[in-house]
């Protein structure tokens, strides 16, 4: 069953996979400017809000049906690349166009005697890409 995706990384549970988000965190804020005035307490202005985030973490397993080194080369190349993601997880479409992976780390938790990666854990961090930035209203070259 499908639980969501990030792109074309897919998130899901079945009897021959496990590939599933945790820990997930979503952070946003505004920015406000202070005005002084003479012989008063300021006053403050909206000036507009910030570039939502997202973080999360993922196991990536060899034993839950998951070709670890397939999904962290494709992690670093759209890291690479600046490539737009659509996330989504149920039925839920996060942020108002595309994300871009920021910046991620891997731990490496076992090993098989090929030295292959068998189960690895991934914090992935997201910043949500504004398709409206100076007039741009294509998304960019790497859609």
């Amino acid at each position: 069953m499908t639980v969501g995706y990030l792109g074309d990384i897919v998130f899901s549970v079945s009897s021959n996979q496990v590939k599933t988000p945790n820990n997930i965190k979503y952070s946003n804020s505004a920015n406000y400017s202070e005005q002084k005035r003479h012989n008063a307490s300021p006053i403050l202005e909206y000036t507009g809000y910030n570039l939502a985030s997202i973080s999360f973490k993922m196991t990536l397993s060899y034993l839950l049906g998951v070709k670890v080194e397939d999904e962290l080369k494709k992690i670093d190349d759209y890291m690479k690349i600046g490539k737009l993601l659509k996330f989504v997880l149920g039925k839920r479409c996060y942020g108002s166009y595309r994300w871009v992976i920021t910046k991620y780390s891997v731990d490496y938790q076992t090993f098989n005697v090929k030295g292959e990666v068998v189960t690895a854990d991934i914090t992935i961090s997201l910043k949500e890409y504004n398709n409206y930035s100076w007039g741009n209203t294509t998304g960019g070259a790497t859609k």
